[in-house]
């Protein structure tokens, strides 16, 4: 017995398109990764000219170091070129018996950059020195361990009067293997934690991200003061100003020492 061919009728030939295109619609949506929103991008400046976006140029005075008695703390400090923006709490140090020989150990701040409380200040002659975390707690020195700092960049640094410094980096070391020989420590401290020189700003990062084996210095000179009409960079910074509590900092060393 011969099977009998079904055809469509006319009134059903119409649903077969729509029934592949259907098809290939659920497969794209299957096979189409989601994307997430891409990060947000630094302020630019448009050329109506040329058409071209090219980022805000950061606008400064130059100034002379300012004296000590001018100075204030930082509390705040960003990399635009890498969207790094980090808050800023003053480091001490603690005296440890270890192996029966009094030692020092660094008090390092979980969520953001530990200034070193004898350095310079900001806009100050000498070093302003930070150490930061590139693993622990919230890991606020991750692109410095990433090799995201590139000489040229500026770094803004915010102090308690809310003035803005600007430093520029000239030199990223290659790692450098932290070493259990204090020869070996002193020699590295004598050279990027040293007081003397040129005005300048040392960031410190343990080195690689999902570890300690090594250390990296980014080294910023000083460039100026951000201008006052400079009012967008200003803006930037307000934000996160509005979130620093420092209504406790007289009661810093009654907190460390207990």
């Amino acid at each position: 017995m011969k099977s009998k061919k079904i055809v469509p009728t006319k009134h059903l030939r119409w649903l077969a398109p729509l029934g592949l295109g259907l098809i290939l619609a659920i497969i794209a949506y299957r096979v189409v990764p989601t994307t997430l929103p891409p990060p947000t991008p630094m302020p630019t400046v448009k050329d109506a000219a040329a058409g071209t976006v090219t980022p805000m140029a950061i606008v400064f005075d130059e100034i002379a170091p300012l004296a000590a008695t001018e100075a204030a703390e930082p509390a705040e400090l960003s990399i635009p070129a890498i969207n790094m923006r980090v808050h800023v709490e003053p480091m001490g140090w603690r005296v440890q018996i270890i192996n029966d020989k009094r030692t020092t150990d660094w008090w390092l701040p979980n969520a953001a950059a530990g200034w070193h409380l004898n350095s310079a200040k900001p806009g100050m002659a000498g070093n302003v020195v930070f150490s930061g975390h590139q693993l622990l707690g919230e890991a606020v020195f991750a692109p410095i361990a990433l090799g995201d700092t590139q000489l040229g960049q500026d770094i803004l640094l915010t102090d308690l009067k809310s003035r803005i410094f600007v430093y520029r980096i000239v030199e990223v070391t290659d790692p450098i293997e932290i070493s259990s020989d204090p020869t070996v420590e002193e020699q590295i401290a004598a050279a990027y934690l040293s007081q003397a020189g040129t005005p300048r700003l040392t960031l410190i990062s343990g080195w690689p991200d999902f570890t300690s084996t090594h250390r990296v210095f980014v080294i910023a000179e000083l460039q100026g003061m951000l201008q006052e009409e400079g009012g967008s960079h200003r803006e930037k910074c307000q934000e996160c100003r509005k979130n620093l509590l420092y209504a406790d900092r007289t009661n810093f060393w009654d907190r460390f020492v207990q």
